[in-house]
């Protein structure tokens, strides 16, 4: 076991995987302190428990007279996993 483990960290394909993650945290360094993304793809809520509640009816009147959002119902599981970090007092943005 421990041969084949050291034979595998040797080999391209370990070696790939970490040229692979190692560029994948690139986009770590477009933060600058204090800062997070949001934009109209990005739907992370800014206030979780607001926007978790809200998800949970099929009508929203938060933009202009209404919308209707049941199409968005299976978010929900999502938008709940969201609202963890937030129930522990855990900030949105940490510097």
């Amino acid at each position: 076991m421990r041969k084949s483990l050291v034979a595998w960290i040797k080999s391209a394909v370990f070696f790939d995987i970490l040229i692979f993650l190692l560029l994948s945290l690139l986009p770590l360094l477009w933060f600058r302190p204090g800062e997070i993304i949001v934009g109209h793809d990005n739907v992370f809520p800014l206030d979780p428990q607001v926007f978790f509640r809200d998800r949970l009816f099929a009508w929203s009147e938060h933009h202009g007279f209404g919308y209707d959002q049941s199409q968005g119902m299976g978010s929900i599981v999502i938008h709940a996993i969201d609202i963890f970090p937030s129930l522990f007092g855990i900030d949105l943005q940490t510097t």
